[in-house]
């Protein structure tokens, strides 16, 4: 599932950035920055601030923060389901120590 979405936001991101971002130019590169910004190494939202400046209205200003922060959102949630998830079998051998 994480990879699943790792890899839709890589290719929107792509769509979205690639034209004015380096770091966004190609799918491959696009995956990268999705992947740096799920493990938060020095992904803010200010670096994708050049893809609104050029432009008057608000409108690619409310999309780069909805893309981003709906971003950060469903990894924080995927996250935490992986790390609260019980191993199986964990029970038992719980059971058995503590007989």
């Amino acid at each position: 599932m994480c990879l699943a979405a790792l890899s839709c936001y890589a290719m929107i991101g792509h769509l979205l950035f690639g034209p004015h971002l380096e770091a966004w130019g190609t799918p491959f590169r696009a995956f990268e920055s999705c992947w740096d910004m799920m493990r938060w190494t020095g992904w803010r939202f200010e670096r994708l601030r050049p893809t609104f400046e050029d432009y008057d209205d608000s409108t690619s200003l409310v999309i780069t923060a909805v893309y981003y922060y709906s971003y950060v959102f469903l990894m924080q949630f995927l996250y935490a389901n992986i790390l609260t998830v019980p191993r199986s079998g964990t029970r038992a051998l719980d059971q058995q120590i503590l007989a």
